[in-house]
């Protein structure tokens, strides 16, 4: 993926995540989504009652906002609801890690050619590839077909004139009748 491809397809926390479990980037390593959130309470829920009075354990769970499509873990390991702005910030993380690692597959028009095949293209295999002497140089071929292109023009207009005289004739012999 080239990096402008990067800035104009990467439009989603999936594709942002996706992208760098692809590319070994550890910079979405805390970032999950909902359905993982449910996963991990559910394990998690058994552990903590065993470990905390009902009332601690019903704060912790009020404490953690549900009903959105990401989440992470903070500094503190809490759990904190992943917004438009963390999507941006954190793009721009990956952005900028992906420029520190060099993955970026090079643009089209950056391709530079290989020497060698430079070399394959200037050089002829064999006598057969070479250019053949054309019997008259480029400028002769235009003024040649500039005057086939007046020539067939003047054609044109002296059969038009010749078709307009006959028109011109036959209607004056209908109109001596």
């Amino acid at each position: 993926m080239t990096r402008d491809e990067f800035v104009n397809d990467v439009n989603t926390w999936w594709e942002l995540k996706d992208f760098c479990m692809e590319h070994d980037c550890s910079v979405m390593d805390d970032f999950f989504d909902s359905d993982y959130l449910d996963e991990y309470l559910d394990r998690e829920i058994e552990d903590w009652a065993r470990n905390m009075s009902w009332t601690s354990l019903r704060d912790k769970l009020d404490e953690i906002d549900t009903g959105y499509e990401w989440y992470y873990w903070d500094e503190y390991g809490d759990i904190e609801v992943a917004d438009d702005d963390d999507f941006h910030y954190y793009k721009e993380d990956v952005l900028s890690w992906g420029d520190d690692h060099d993955i970026w597959d090079v643009e089209d028009e950056e391709l530079e050619p290989d020497d060698e095949f430079e070399d394959e293209l200037c050089e002829p295999e064999d006598d057969e590839d070479e250019a053949v002497e054309e019997p008259f140089s480029v400028f002769e071929l235009i003024v040649s077909c500039q005057s086939e292109v007046t020539n067939a023009k003047l054609q044109a207009e002296k059969e038009e004139k010749e078709s307009d005289d006959a028109l011109v004739q036959f209607i004056s012999v209908d109109m001596a009748m």
